[in-house]
């Protein structure tokens, strides 16, 4: 990710999804969502979203996200 130019996940998002949307609670079904602290990214399932922990599969309020973008 580095070495591609971006400093964090949340440029990497903005570079290769367009622009963020205005609040991660305007996330739909299937918009991909930053997770707190900006460390990964998920999918949005409604009020919930997904993603991929070392502990496995885990879900997390839509309102603990950071950013959000349409896809």
């Amino acid at each position: 990710m580095r070495r591609l130019g971006w400093a964090s996940l949340s440029e990497m998002g903005d570079a290769l999804l367009g622009a963020p949307l205005a609040a991660p609670m305007f996330a739909q079904r299937g918009d991909i969502v930053l997770g707190p602290d900006g460390r990964g990214f998920g999918v949005c399932i409604g009020a919930t979203a997904v993603g991929m922990a070392p502990e496995g599969l885990i879900t997390l309020p839509l309102t603990t996200c950071t950013r959000a973008w349409r896809v």
